[in-house]
């Protein structure tokens, strides 16, 4: 039977610039907004997260080493002239402050 009730599934192509095809791109293609992060939020965020001796100093040192306002790595955009992080340097800024915990953290009291 050829019937689309009896198929397991159908497939149907709409054209795009139909009613129906503008519709679907609105649901599939509906393009989202990053998270963005001031510099000093990261650095509050990493000091709460147990690395209290992570500066705003380190911070520039850090994107500056890795080139991270590069376009190509896609860590940030610039907005009316002021940088924002997206999430994906966060990450990168808290892999750096696990693998570097013991210039990061403070040390621990001796009970």
């Amino acid at each position: 039977m050829n019937a689309k009730s009896a198929a397991d599934k159908v497939v149907e192509f709409v054209p795009a610039g139909s009613d129906t095809g503008v519709a679907i791109n609105k649901v599939f293609l509906k393009e989202t907004e990053k998270v963005k992060y001031r510099p000093s939020t990261i650095v509050k965020q990493m000091k709460a997260e147990g690395f209290a001796k992570f500066s705003m100093q380190q911070h520039t040192n850090l994107w500056q080493e890795k080139d991270a306002k590069n376009a190509k790595y896609q860590y940030g955009t610039q907005v009316e002239g002021a940088w924002y992080w997206y999430e994906s340097w966060v990450s990168e800024v808290r892999r750096h402050c696990e693998a570097h915990a013991a210039e990061f953290k403070l040390a621990e009291q001796p009970a």
